[in-house]
C-alpha cells in the first residue's frame, strides 16, 4: 500500500489512505506514534 508525502505549511506530511485510518481507528488530531524497526517504520496510535 502507498501513502502520499505533501507540504503542510513548513512542515511534510504523509496522507494516509482510508483503510490505513480506519484500522488503526484513527480520526484528525490524533496523534500516532513512529517506531523505528530493522524493516522501516511502524506506526501506531
Amino acid at each position: 500500500m502507498r501513502a502520499s508525502v505533501t507540504k503542510i505549511g513548513n512542515s511534510t506530511g504523509v496522507i494516509l489512505p482510508k483503510v490505513v485510518a480506519e484500522r488503526l481507528k484513527i480520526k484528525l488530531g490524533d496523534m500516532l506514534i513512529l517506531t523505528e524497526t530493522p524493516e522501516g517504520y511502524a506506526i501506531t496510535p
